[in-house]
């Protein structure tokens, strides 16, 4: 009997809203994405989930599965991986310190 893994990992942007979820099953892997509204979000944290019947469906999306077995698949995954990553450490994702703004301490220009 094989031990089937499942892992998820989650990466949330700061006030926007948008979420990025790694998930991991066996040796298959795929992003999933979505961007929640602020009331959304604010309902899920201090009221009851059947209140969330009034918000329009979250359209979620999702890259193609990719199997980590497969050569080709895995560079694709590891280039659609790190295209995230760089996306948030270039401050596009708003997330914390790692936000495109003047103010933060990673993005500032000396002058």
């Amino acid at each position: 009997m094989t031990k089937t893994w499942y892992i998820q990992v989650i990466f949330r942007t700061h006030s926007d809203g948008k979420v990025f979820v790694m998930n991991i099953s066996g040796a298959d892997v795929c992003f999933y994405w979505a961007e929640f509204p602020a009331p959304y979000l604010e309902t899920i944290r201090t009221q009851r989930l059947t209140d969330l019947a009034k918000f329009p469906m979250i359209r979620l999306h999702h890259t193609k599965q990719r199997n980590l077995k497969d050569v080709e698949e895995r560079n694709t995954l590891i280039r659609e991986f790190l295209a995230i990553v760089c996306c948030l450490a270039d401050g596009n994702g708003k997330m914390g310190h790692l936000r495109r703004d003047p103010l933060s301490p990673i993005h500032q220009r000396n002058s």
